[in-house]
């Protein structure tokens, strides 16, 4: 089934890349940025650089270059993937999930917690204390603040949630991951304020410092005030992050979130089915093999004692033509040789055939050692 998408010639291509914006040309193909500029380098077409079309709109002038000439070894013509259809099927993915998990807003204040985030909560003002009392700047940098309290507000909603759905919360700090049991699906994800640089005075003492070279300030990453929740599923989802943005704070997308873990854990699941189902299949190929191996070397074994059997029968069937030459000669049976008599070799020999005859007893001795082997 060939791919939705559209062709065109490479000098068409060109002419739509400096015509128009990437990001207009990716919702009138329904393409992604990230296609259109893969074609343009495996084409060798030249598109707008950085703040090209600000200039244009500005009036500025701007130099189009040229299309380069290119060997015939480049594939013609560029055929621009549509990725509708995928956007469509992951958009009512997200809608069915969004429906299942309906409305969730976080609550207004931590009095009735959860144990581990009340756990969490104390663990945080215990250190920011700590930091304070030994610190010589400002308790600014290092307070329990809104931020924090935010911070364990969303953690809150989404530990509830989880838990209602079943999932098992497995975490020691909150600054560190948070592993989520959904079923048997196991995510990770943790909820942190971004830090940010800032410089610190420093103290007359500080300043004389032979390290410190006369500097006034100290640089110190401290908090942002942005929040950002960080979600690893590993499974089809890679690692997802959502962040404050302007006029837009990261509650906002708290049902997202929460469905995103429905859709992590279905994928997990589905994966591990897979992927127990690939292993179940490999073990029943190694075992096929294995049984191979074994009766090839079964066969082999029976090949060569096949071959011992032909071969000690050929050995006794030659010593009876001996033995037949012998008495032709009309040798005296009573002639000593060594401290038996002819006759008494002759009888030694018979004995010798009949015990390693193969098929003294017959053929069906020599069968039941051949199905043994």
């Amino acid at each position: 089934m060939s791919k939705p998408g559209v062709e065109i010639t490479r000098e068409e291509f060109y002419e739509l890349l400096w015509a128009e914006p990437l990001k207009a040309l990716v919702e009138k193909f329904g393409s992604d940025y990230s296609d259109l500029v893969a074609l343009a380098e495996k084409h060798r077409v030249p598109r707008p650089a950085k703040g090209y079309w600000t200039k244009q709109a500005m009036g500025a002038p701007s130099s189009k270059p040229p299309l380069p000439e290119i060997s015939s070894t480049v594939v013609n013509p560029v055929f621009i993937p549509s990725r509708t259809a995928e956007r469509e099927k992951r958009s009512a993915e997200q809608a069915r999930y969004d429906a299942i998990v309906g409305n969730i807003e976080p609550p207004k204040d931590l009095k009735q917690a959860h144990p581990l985030v009340i756990r969490w909560v104390e663990e945080r003002k215990r250190s920011s204390r700590a930091i304070i009392r030994t610190s010589r700047h400002s308790d600014h940098y290092f307070k329990y603040c809104d931020t924090d309290n935010r911070r364990h507000l969303i953690l809150e909603t989404l530990i509830r949630y989880l838990e209602r759905m079943g999932g098992k919360i497995e975490g020691d700090h909150d600054e560190k991951w948070i592993e989520v049991r959904l079923n048997s699906a196991r995510i990770e994800f943790r909820v942190r304020e971004v830090l940010r640089e800032a410089w610190l005075p420093l103290s007359e003492r500080e300043r004389g410092l032979s390290y410190n070279n006369g500097k006034s300030h100290q640089s110190m990453l401290t908090g942002s005030g942005t929040i950002c929740l960080h979600l690893s599923g590993r499974i089809g989802l890679g690692h997802k992050i959502w962040s404050d943005a302007p006029g837009k704070p990261i509650e906002r997308h708290l049902k997202q979130i929460a469905a995103t873990f429905l859709i992590a854990r279905d994928q997990i699941i589905q994966y591990e089915k897979e992927e127990a189902a690939r292993r179940q299949r490999m073990a029943e190929q190694q075992a096929a093999r294995r049984a191979e191996a074994e009766r090839r070397q079964r066969e082999d074994n029976r090949w060569a004692c096949l071959v011992d059997l032909s071969k000690r029968a050929d050995e006794v069937e030659s010593i009876r033509r001996f033995l037949e030459r012998l008495e032709r000669c009309g040798l005296p049976k009573d002639h000593l040789a060594g401290d038996r008599t002819a006759a008494e070799w002759m009888a030694w020999a018979r004995e010798q055939i009949r015990l390693r005859d193969p098929l003294a007893d017959g053929a069906g001795p020599a069968l039941d050692r051949l199905a043994a082997t």
